[in-house]
Protein backbone atom coordinates (compact mmCIF):
# COMPACT_ATOMS: atom_id res chain seq x y z
CA UNK A 1 0.00 0.00 0.00
CA UNK A 2 0.79 3.68 -0.25
CA UNK A 3 3.53 4.57 2.37
CA UNK A 4 5.22 7.84 3.36
CA UNK A 5 8.89 6.10 2.33
CA UNK A 6 7.28 5.29 -1.20
CA UNK A 7 6.00 9.32 -1.55
CA UNK A 8 9.41 9.98 -0.38
CA UNK A 9 11.26 8.05 -2.79
CA UNK A 10 8.70 9.20 -6.00
CA UNK A 11 9.40 12.75 -4.46
CA UNK A 12 12.67 12.48 -5.16
CA UNK A 13 12.32 10.80 -8.79
CA UNK A 14 10.07 13.80 -9.70
CA UNK A 15 12.48 16.61 -8.32
CA UNK A 16 15.54 14.79 -10.23
CA UNK A 17 13.58 14.54 -13.13
CA UNK A 18 12.52 18.19 -13.00
CA UNK A 19 16.38 19.13 -12.63
CA UNK A 20 16.93 17.58 -15.85
CA UNK A 21 13.82 18.83 -18.09
CA UNK A 22 12.18 15.33 -18.30
CA UNK A 23 9.49 16.42 -16.18
CA UNK A 24 7.80 19.64 -15.48
CA UNK A 25 6.36 18.51 -12.06
CA UNK A 26 6.48 19.55 -8.62
CA UNK A 27 5.39 17.30 -5.69
CA UNK A 28 3.03 18.28 -3.07
CA UNK A 29 4.27 16.70 0.66
CA UNK A 30 1.04 17.09 2.03
CA UNK A 31 -1.64 16.62 -0.27
CA UNK A 32 0.35 13.77 -2.24
CA UNK A 33 -0.37 15.37 -5.47
CA UNK A 34 1.64 16.25 -8.51
CA UNK A 35 1.41 20.05 -9.85
CA UNK A 36 3.18 21.59 -12.83
CA UNK A 37 5.39 24.74 -12.99
CA UNK A 38 5.45 27.35 -15.78
CA UNK A 39 9.38 27.67 -16.00
CA UNK A 40 9.81 23.55 -15.66
CA UNK A 41 7.48 23.51 -18.37
CA UNK A 42 8.83 25.80 -20.62
CA UNK A 43 12.07 23.87 -19.91
CA UNK A 44 10.39 20.57 -21.15
CA UNK A 45 8.88 21.98 -24.14
CA UNK A 46 12.14 23.58 -24.97
CA UNK A 47 14.55 19.85 -24.57
CA UNK A 48 11.28 18.53 -26.78
CA UNK A 49 12.27 21.03 -29.54
CA UNK A 50 15.58 20.55 -29.17
CA UNK A 51 15.24 16.63 -28.87
CA UNK A 52 13.28 16.96 -32.69
CA UNK A 53 16.23 19.27 -34.01
CA UNK A 54 18.32 16.52 -33.28
CA UNK A 55 16.45 13.30 -34.37
CA UNK A 56 15.96 14.86 -37.74
CA UNK A 57 19.93 16.11 -37.93
CA UNK A 58 20.30 12.23 -37.29
CA UNK A 59 17.60 11.88 -40.09
CA UNK A 60 19.86 13.67 -42.23
CA UNK A 61 23.25 12.46 -41.30
CA UNK A 62 21.60 8.70 -42.10
CA UNK A 63 20.19 9.25 -45.11
CA UNK A 64 23.77 10.94 -46.16
CA UNK A 65 25.62 7.97 -44.88
CA UNK A 66 23.79 5.78 -46.77
CA UNK A 67 23.80 7.47 -50.32
CA UNK A 68 27.69 8.73 -50.08
CA UNK A 69 29.30 6.10 -47.84
CA UNK A 70 27.82 2.85 -49.02
CA UNK A 71 30.96 0.92 -48.46
CA UNK A 72 30.78 2.05 -44.47
CA UNK A 73 28.00 0.33 -43.26
CA UNK A 74 29.02 0.26 -40.20
CA UNK A 75 28.35 3.54 -39.52
CA UNK A 76 25.16 3.36 -41.42
CA UNK A 77 23.73 0.87 -39.36
CA UNK A 78 24.87 2.63 -35.90
CA UNK A 79 23.25 5.50 -36.96
CA UNK A 80 20.33 4.18 -37.89
CA UNK A 81 19.87 2.57 -34.52
CA UNK A 82 20.81 5.80 -33.01
CA UNK A 83 17.75 7.23 -34.95
CA UNK A 84 15.35 4.68 -33.67
CA UNK A 85 16.63 5.02 -29.81
CA UNK A 86 15.79 8.82 -29.89
CA UNK A 87 12.49 7.82 -31.49
CA UNK A 88 12.12 5.48 -28.46
CA UNK A 89 12.73 8.53 -26.41
CA UNK A 90 10.54 11.18 -27.73
CA UNK A 91 7.69 8.63 -27.78
CA UNK A 92 8.18 8.31 -23.91
CA UNK A 93 8.84 12.02 -23.60
CA UNK A 94 5.71 13.59 -25.22
CA UNK A 95 2.97 12.31 -22.14
CA UNK A 96 5.20 14.51 -19.84
CA UNK A 97 6.21 18.03 -21.91
CA UNK A 98 2.57 17.64 -24.12
CA UNK A 99 -0.01 16.43 -22.21
CA UNK A 100 1.99 16.76 -19.01
CA UNK A 101 -1.89 18.32 -17.98
CA UNK A 102 -3.69 14.89 -18.11
CA UNK A 103 -0.74 12.61 -16.75
CA UNK A 104 -0.87 14.84 -13.80
CA UNK A 105 -4.28 14.67 -13.35
CA UNK A 106 -4.07 10.36 -14.30
CA UNK A 107 -1.69 10.25 -11.81
CA UNK A 108 -3.52 12.30 -8.99
CA UNK A 109 -6.83 10.35 -9.66
CA UNK A 110 -4.98 7.04 -8.91
CA UNK A 111 -3.44 8.32 -5.99
CA UNK A 112 -6.98 9.45 -4.13
CA UNK A 113 -8.44 6.38 -5.64
CA UNK A 114 -5.60 4.04 -3.83
CA UNK A 115 -5.66 6.06 -0.65
CA UNK A 116 -9.54 5.80 -0.35
CA UNK A 117 -9.34 2.30 -1.30
CA UNK A 118 -6.58 1.74 1.14
CA UNK A 119 -8.27 3.76 3.96
CA UNK A 120 -11.49 1.49 3.40
CA UNK A 121 -10.47 -1.80 3.24
CA UNK A 122 -6.70 -1.92 4.66
CA UNK A 123 -6.90 0.39 7.75
CA UNK A 124 -4.85 -1.81 9.65
CA UNK A 125 -1.84 -1.78 7.14
CA UNK A 126 1.66 -2.26 8.42
CA UNK A 127 4.32 -0.95 6.04
CA UNK A 128 6.73 -2.87 8.83
CA UNK A 129 5.54 -6.47 7.83
CA UNK A 130 4.73 -6.01 4.10
CA UNK A 131 6.72 -7.94 1.94
CA UNK A 132 5.61 -6.44 -1.28
CA UNK A 133 6.38 -2.55 -0.32
CA UNK A 134 9.77 -3.62 0.30
CA UNK A 135 10.61 -5.05 -2.59
CA UNK A 136 8.83 -1.82 -4.16
CA UNK A 137 10.98 0.34 -2.71
CA UNK A 138 13.86 -2.21 -3.78
CA UNK A 139 13.07 -1.58 -7.21
CA UNK A 140 13.05 2.12 -7.30
CA UNK A 141 16.74 2.15 -5.70
CA UNK A 142 17.89 -0.33 -8.57
CA UNK A 143 16.44 1.89 -10.89
CA UNK A 144 17.79 5.19 -9.86
CA UNK A 145 21.08 3.68 -9.30
CA UNK A 146 20.67 1.82 -12.75
CA UNK A 147 20.10 5.28 -14.55
CA UNK A 148 23.36 6.87 -13.12
CA UNK A 149 25.41 3.98 -14.29
CA UNK A 150 23.82 4.04 -18.17
CA UNK A 151 24.24 7.92 -17.88
CA UNK A 152 27.79 7.51 -16.73
CA UNK A 153 28.15 4.34 -19.57
CA UNK A 154 26.62 6.42 -22.32
CA UNK A 155 28.79 9.56 -21.45
CA UNK A 156 31.89 7.44 -21.42
CA UNK A 157 31.43 6.78 -24.56
CA UNK A 158 31.70 10.03 -26.15
CA UNK A 159 35.12 11.01 -24.30
CA UNK A 160 36.41 7.97 -25.42
CA UNK A 161 35.28 8.35 -29.32
CA UNK A 162 34.37 11.69 -29.92
CA UNK A 163 34.48 11.39 -33.76
CA UNK A 164 32.29 8.18 -33.87
CA UNK A 165 28.58 8.68 -34.90
CA UNK A 166 26.04 10.04 -33.63
CA UNK A 167 28.58 12.85 -32.60
CA UNK A 168 29.05 16.07 -34.83
CA UNK A 169 32.51 16.36 -34.05
CA UNK A 170 33.27 14.79 -38.10
CA UNK A 171 31.69 17.78 -39.21
CA UNK A 172 34.26 20.30 -38.12
CA UNK A 173 37.29 20.92 -39.92
CA UNK A 174 40.26 19.02 -39.37
CA UNK A 175 42.51 21.21 -37.41
CA UNK A 176 39.29 21.49 -35.23
CA UNK A 177 39.43 17.90 -33.99
CA UNK A 178 41.70 18.50 -31.27
CA UNK A 179 40.34 21.55 -29.86
CA UNK A 180 39.55 21.14 -26.57
CA UNK A 181 36.85 24.15 -26.54
CA UNK A 182 34.49 22.12 -29.19
CA UNK A 183 35.42 18.71 -27.53
CA UNK A 184 34.29 20.16 -23.78
CA UNK A 185 31.28 21.88 -25.54
CA UNK A 186 30.08 19.03 -27.36
CA UNK A 187 30.16 17.08 -24.77
CA UNK A 188 28.41 19.13 -22.34
CA UNK A 189 25.20 19.24 -24.44
CA UNK A 190 25.60 15.28 -24.76
CA UNK A 191 26.06 14.38 -21.09
CA UNK A 192 22.47 16.65 -20.85
CA UNK A 193 20.68 14.83 -23.46
CA UNK A 194 21.75 11.40 -22.25
CA UNK A 195 20.52 12.29 -18.71
CA UNK A 196 17.54 13.65 -20.22
CA UNK A 197 17.10 10.38 -21.86
CA UNK A 198 17.34 8.13 -18.87
CA UNK A 199 15.74 10.35 -16.32
CA UNK A 200 12.41 9.91 -18.45
CA UNK A 201 12.96 6.30 -18.70
CA UNK A 202 13.67 6.45 -14.99
CA UNK A 203 10.23 8.33 -14.49
CA UNK A 204 8.28 6.16 -16.84
CA UNK A 205 9.46 3.12 -15.36
CA UNK A 206 8.82 3.97 -12.04
CA UNK A 207 5.06 4.52 -12.47
CA UNK A 208 4.47 1.53 -14.03
CA UNK A 209 6.09 -0.44 -11.22
CA UNK A 210 3.88 1.33 -8.97
CA UNK A 211 0.91 0.45 -10.89
CA UNK A 212 1.92 -2.80 -10.84
CA UNK A 213 2.65 -3.49 -7.28
CA UNK A 214 -0.53 -1.69 -5.84
CA UNK A 215 -3.11 -3.44 -8.38
CA UNK A 216 -1.47 -6.87 -8.03
CA UNK A 217 -3.47 -7.71 -4.54
CA UNK A 218 -6.58 -6.33 -6.25
CA UNK A 219 -6.80 -8.62 -9.31
CA UNK A 220 -5.09 -11.76 -6.77
CA UNK A 221 -7.55 -11.09 -3.81
CA UNK A 222 -9.70 -8.52 -3.67
CA UNK A 223 -11.90 -8.01 -6.60
CA UNK A 224 -12.33 -12.31 -6.26
CA UNK A 225 -14.34 -12.21 -2.89
CA UNK A 226 -11.71 -11.58 -0.67
CA UNK A 227 -11.11 -9.54 2.62
CA UNK A 228 -14.45 -8.71 3.24
CA UNK A 229 -15.79 -8.09 -0.77
CA UNK A 230 -17.74 -11.06 -0.83
CA UNK A 231 -20.47 -8.75 0.02
CA UNK A 232 -22.90 -7.67 -4.28
CA UNK A 233 -22.35 -4.54 -2.93
CA UNK A 234 -18.71 -3.86 -2.40
CA UNK A 235 -17.94 -6.09 -5.07
CA UNK A 236 -19.93 -5.05 -7.77
CA UNK A 237 -19.03 -0.98 -6.77
CA UNK A 238 -15.23 -1.56 -6.07
CA UNK A 239 -15.00 -3.55 -9.61
CA UNK A 240 -16.34 -0.91 -11.90
CA UNK A 241 -14.28 2.19 -10.30
CA UNK A 242 -10.96 0.10 -11.18
CA UNK A 243 -12.49 -0.82 -14.67
CA UNK A 244 -13.05 2.99 -14.78
CA UNK A 245 -9.98 4.13 -14.04
CA UNK A 246 -7.43 1.50 -16.06
CA UNK A 247 -9.51 2.72 -18.85
CA UNK A 248 -8.71 6.30 -17.96
CA UNK A 249 -5.31 5.10 -18.23
CA UNK A 250 -5.72 3.57 -21.41
CA UNK A 251 -7.19 6.59 -22.85
CA UNK A 252 -4.28 8.97 -21.69
CA UNK A 253 -1.44 6.35 -22.37
CA UNK A 254 -2.53 3.71 -24.82
CA UNK A 255 -1.57 5.68 -27.90
CA UNK A 256 2.08 5.07 -27.23
CA UNK A 257 2.21 1.79 -27.24
CA UNK A 258 1.72 1.33 -31.42
CA UNK A 259 4.84 3.28 -31.79
CA UNK A 260 6.52 1.79 -29.06
CA UNK A 261 6.02 -1.59 -30.32
CA UNK A 262 6.77 -0.83 -33.81
CA UNK A 263 9.85 1.18 -32.87
CA UNK A 264 11.40 -1.63 -30.56
CA UNK A 265 10.24 -4.28 -33.19
CA UNK A 266 12.42 -2.47 -35.43
CA UNK A 267 15.21 -1.59 -33.32
CA UNK A 268 15.70 -5.51 -32.36
CA UNK A 269 15.95 -6.27 -36.04
CA UNK A 270 18.54 -3.18 -36.75
CA UNK A 271 20.41 -4.33 -34.35
CA UNK A 272 20.57 -7.85 -35.01
CA UNK A 273 21.57 -6.83 -38.64
CA UNK A 274 24.78 -4.83 -37.19
CA UNK A 275 25.83 -7.28 -34.90
CA UNK A 276 26.03 -10.10 -37.18
CA UNK A 277 26.75 -8.17 -40.28
CA UNK A 278 29.71 -6.46 -38.85
CA UNK A 279 30.59 -8.60 -35.63
CA UNK A 280 34.53 -8.98 -36.74
CA UNK A 281 35.13 -5.73 -37.87
CA UNK A 282 33.48 -3.64 -35.00
CA UNK A 283 35.47 -2.44 -32.33
CA UNK A 284 34.52 -4.25 -28.78
CA UNK A 285 33.38 -0.94 -27.38
CA UNK A 286 30.11 -0.41 -30.17
CA UNK A 287 29.38 -3.81 -29.87
CA UNK A 288 29.11 -4.05 -26.24
CA UNK A 289 26.84 -0.89 -26.84
CA UNK A 290 24.55 -2.44 -29.44
CA UNK A 291 24.02 -5.33 -27.49
CA UNK A 292 23.12 -3.82 -24.00
CA UNK A 293 21.08 -1.77 -26.20
CA UNK A 294 19.06 -4.64 -27.69
CA UNK A 295 18.51 -6.08 -24.56
CA UNK A 296 17.59 -3.76 -22.48
CA UNK A 297 14.59 -2.73 -24.96
CA UNK A 298 13.56 -5.79 -25.66
CA UNK A 299 13.95 -7.38 -22.19
CA UNK A 300 11.44 -4.28 -21.14
CA UNK A 301 9.15 -5.02 -23.84
CA UNK A 302 8.96 -8.60 -23.04
CA UNK A 303 8.16 -7.33 -19.52
CA UNK A 304 5.92 -5.32 -20.41
CA UNK A 305 4.35 -8.21 -22.74
CA UNK A 306 4.28 -10.54 -19.67
CA UNK A 307 2.57 -8.59 -17.51
CA UNK A 308 -0.09 -7.58 -20.21
CA UNK A 309 -0.73 -11.28 -20.75
CA UNK A 310 -1.20 -11.72 -16.78
CA UNK A 311 -3.47 -8.88 -16.80
CA UNK A 312 -5.40 -10.39 -19.07
CA UNK A 313 -5.48 -13.85 -17.91
CA UNK A 314 -6.39 -12.72 -14.09
CA UNK A 315 -8.95 -10.23 -15.41
CA UNK A 316 -10.73 -13.30 -16.95
CA UNK A 317 -10.12 -15.36 -14.27
CA UNK A 318 -12.10 -13.27 -11.57
CA UNK A 319 -15.60 -12.93 -13.62
CA UNK A 320 -14.97 -16.78 -13.79
CA UNK A 321 -14.50 -17.13 -10.06
CA UNK A 322 -17.78 -15.25 -9.68
CA UNK A 323 -19.40 -18.10 -10.19
CA UNK A 324 -18.28 -19.97 -7.21
CA UNK A 325 -18.81 -17.25 -5.05
CA UNK A 326 -20.80 -17.84 -1.63
CA UNK A 327 -23.37 -15.34 -1.40
CA UNK A 328 -25.75 -14.86 1.33
CA UNK A 329 -29.04 -15.60 -0.53
CA UNK A 330 -30.55 -16.11 -4.18
CA UNK A 331 -30.71 -12.57 -4.70
CA UNK A 332 -27.42 -11.41 -4.49
CA UNK A 333 -26.56 -14.86 -6.64
CA UNK A 334 -28.76 -13.44 -9.43
CA UNK A 335 -27.50 -9.83 -8.73
CA UNK A 336 -23.45 -11.18 -9.23
CA UNK A 337 -24.55 -13.56 -12.14
CA UNK A 338 -26.64 -10.12 -14.26
CA UNK A 339 -22.93 -7.85 -13.33
CA UNK A 340 -20.92 -10.28 -14.68
CA UNK A 341 -22.15 -10.90 -17.97
CA UNK A 342 -22.36 -6.47 -17.95
CA UNK A 343 -18.39 -6.71 -17.71
CA UNK A 344 -15.61 -7.53 -20.03
CA UNK A 345 -11.89 -8.47 -18.92
CA UNK A 346 -9.99 -5.65 -18.65
CA UNK A 347 -6.93 -5.72 -20.64
CA UNK A 348 -3.75 -3.25 -21.12
CA UNK A 349 -3.48 -2.45 -25.41
CA UNK A 350 -4.64 -0.12 -27.36
CA UNK A 351 -8.69 -0.26 -27.61
CA UNK A 352 -9.71 -1.51 -31.22
CA UNK A 353 -6.27 -2.31 -32.25
CA UNK A 354 -4.40 -4.85 -30.39
CA UNK A 355 -4.77 -6.64 -26.85
CA UNK A 356 -2.01 -7.87 -24.93
CA UNK A 357 -2.60 -11.43 -23.97
CA UNK A 358 -0.67 -14.49 -22.83
CA UNK A 359 0.78 -15.58 -26.24
CA UNK A 360 1.85 -11.64 -26.92
CA UNK A 361 4.91 -12.81 -25.55
CA UNK A 362 5.61 -16.04 -27.90
CA UNK A 363 4.25 -13.58 -31.00
CA UNK A 364 6.78 -11.30 -30.51
CA UNK A 365 9.73 -13.32 -29.93
CA UNK A 366 9.09 -15.46 -33.05
CA UNK A 367 8.36 -12.41 -35.41
CA UNK A 368 12.00 -11.05 -33.81
CA UNK A 369 13.40 -14.68 -34.32
CA UNK A 370 11.94 -15.16 -37.90
CA UNK A 371 12.77 -11.33 -39.15
CA UNK A 372 16.49 -12.12 -37.68
CA UNK A 373 16.32 -15.14 -39.67
CA UNK A 374 15.02 -14.09 -42.79
CA UNK A 375 18.13 -11.47 -43.04
CA UNK A 376 20.57 -14.34 -41.84
CA UNK A 377 19.26 -16.20 -45.45
CA UNK A 378 19.15 -12.88 -47.35
CA UNK A 379 22.57 -12.23 -46.70
CA UNK A 380 23.92 -15.62 -47.67
CA UNK A 381 22.02 -15.25 -50.32
CA UNK A 382 23.59 -12.62 -51.45
CA UNK A 383 27.33 -13.91 -50.24
CA UNK A 384 27.63 -10.85 -47.59
CA UNK A 385 27.86 -13.45 -44.57
CA UNK A 386 28.23 -17.13 -44.59
CA UNK A 387 26.91 -19.64 -42.12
Amino acid sequence: MLTKKLFHRFALIVAICRATGATPFFWDRHRHRLFRGKKARRKTRRWLFFQTIFLIYLVIRTVYVRKYRRSDLSSFNFWLSTVFTISIHLVAFIPFSVFDASFAQLVNTWIYFMEKYQRKWYPHFNPNTDFSDHNLLAFIHFEMLATFAAWSCTTWYYFVYPLSPPFPNDLLPKNYHQSWLFYMVIGSVYLLITMLTWTTMLMVLTTIFIYVFYTRPMIMKDLRGGNGFIQYKNLSSTYRTFEIMHMIMLENLAWTLVPFQVLIFQYGLICNHTLILNWKTMDLTTTGFLVSQFLMFQGLYVLYLSFGGWFYKNSVRILEGWKALKLKNAIEMKCVAKFRRSCRPMYIGYPGVFKVRKVSVLTYCQGLLTGTSRLLVGLRGIGTFRM
